[in-house]
């Protein structure tokens, strides 16, 4: 039986991107139906090779134009007029075509239609056996750094993440490992399973979910370790690269100069949502490297890593929330940190007046005075003057703009709420 160490898998292909797969099932199930279908598939065409036919004379029938290749529409048809399987959706013959394609250019060649045909199923083991082959690369490199280094054979496109298309052209091209795309998704599963639990608190930057066709560097370092992911270890900037020090200076004083509105209000809100070109709510290393670029500074993946876990206080974590970015960039200015941690501290003497923890709703029902669902400037400004807190008209602006998420300069029960709670999460 062939597996993916099978030297007739050793031709050369050029490798593609990867089309997105539709989200349309969940995953643990979508894995079990898939294998069960490539399962009924594989036999059905190895007892036709068994009962009439040779695997070449199967290949050319199912092959209508004769140009050496499989399409998904020829798939379709032979799979339907040979063996009767007439009701594959489109997701089902991706999949089908996915577990034969060798070079992910989406249709299947004859020596891939062989190798599939004559290969035993891949199980739970062989995408063991693929992350052991993995971890031994890493422990004969002998390096601090060995399992970032593999990481950024991967991540070829300096994401900070890897896609499938890159786990699938990194597999072949560096370790000799030839795996079907199909066969590479079951290896990225394994990867993403390790997925650290989550604390229960709801997070501020409402980030999207996205396709899980990718692999971060915390559930690649867990895999490689064996281990549940955890902060790794880095070198603050600040006494290792010269380069990443310089970047982390260049990045806080741009940041400064662009929040600073007409008013003299800093807005760093708004410099987050310049910076993430993407719109997802988060920055990763694309972007904060694309600015970085800007203000004429290049460094090295290395130093990108640590200038990320710099902006993140030491936490590891491929990109950068609002919450993380406001805190950085309020070390940036202490004077706007001091005004914020005076008003914090009357908001949490209200929060745990009557409960702890604190109740940070009751506390924003007692300062939306006119009880409209939002607190203006006005109410801002007279429930701290209630408090014996004095602020000016300038720092009641600060303070409306840094809870703001939404820009409609009033604070909403869910801004306030979420920014509190960010707040207690990064207390020193």
């Amino acid at each position: 039986s062939r597996r993916w160490d099978d030297p007739r898998r050793n031709s050369d292909y050029a490798m593609p991107a990867y089309h997105e797969r539709e989200e349309s099932k969940a995953e643990s199930k979508d894995s079990d139906d898939t294998r069960y279908l490539v399962r009924r598939v594989r036999t059905a065409l190895q007892r036709e090779v068994g009962s009439r036919q040779s695997i070449k004379d199967l290949f050319r029938e199912i092959d209508e134009n004769g140009d050496g290749t499989i399409t998904a529409w020829e798939f379709r048809r032979g799979l339907r007029n040979v063996f009767g399987f007439a009701k594959l959706s489109e997701f089902e013959l991706q999949e089908l075509i996915n577990f034969c394609d060798l070079n992910g250019n989406g249709k299947i060649s004859y020596r891939e239609f062989e190798t599939f045909v004559e290969s035993r199923d891949f199980r739970d083991g062989d995408v063991e056996e693929v992350l052991a082959r993995l971890r031994e690369d890493v422990e004969d490199r002998y390096a601090y750094d060995a399992v970032q280094r593999v990481f950024e054979e991967f991540d070829t496109d300096y994401s900070g993440a890897i896609e499938l298309d890159e786990l699938h052209q990194g597999f072949r091209e560096h370790f000799g490992i030839k795996l079907t795309v199909g066969e590479t998704a079951l290896v990225m599963k394994a990867f993403s399973s390790s997925d650290p639990p989550s604390d229960g608190r709801r997070s501020s930057s409402r980030r999207p979910r996205r396709n899980k066709d990718y692999v971060r560097y915390r559930e690649f370092l867990a895999a490689m370790r064996g281990v549940e992911p955890r902060s790794h270890s880095y070198r603050d900037p600040s006494s290792g690269h010269r380069s990443a020090n310089f970047a982390v200076r260049r990045l806080a004083d741009e940041i400064k100069r662009c929040a600073r509105m007409d008013d003299a209000v800093m807005d760093f809100r708004r410099v987050f949502e310049d910076m993430d070109r993407d719109g997802s709510g988060t920055l990763d290393r694309r972007e904060v490297d694309a600015t970085l670029k800007r203000l004429g500074v290049n460094l090295s993946r290395s130093e990108l890593i640590d200038v990320m876990v710099f902006l993140q206080g030491g936490a590891d974590d491929d990109e950068i929330t609002i919450d993380t970015f406001l805190q950085f960039a309020l070390q940036q200015d202490p004077g706007t940190k001091r005004l914020l941690d005076r008003v914090r501290n009357e908001i949490d003497r209200i929060a745990q007046r009557l409960k702890r923890p604190p109740d940070y709703r009751q506390a924003f029902r007692e300062l939306d005075l006119d009880g409209s669902g939002s607190i203006t400037e006005g109410e801002l400004r007279s429930a701290m003057r209630n408090l014996h807190l004095r602020l000016s008209n300038f720092e009641v602006r600060q303070i409306i703009r840094m809870f703001d998420a939404d820009g409609n300069y009033r604070i909403s029960c869910r801004e306030f709420v979420d920014f509190m709670e960010s707040m207690e999460t990064h207390r020193d």
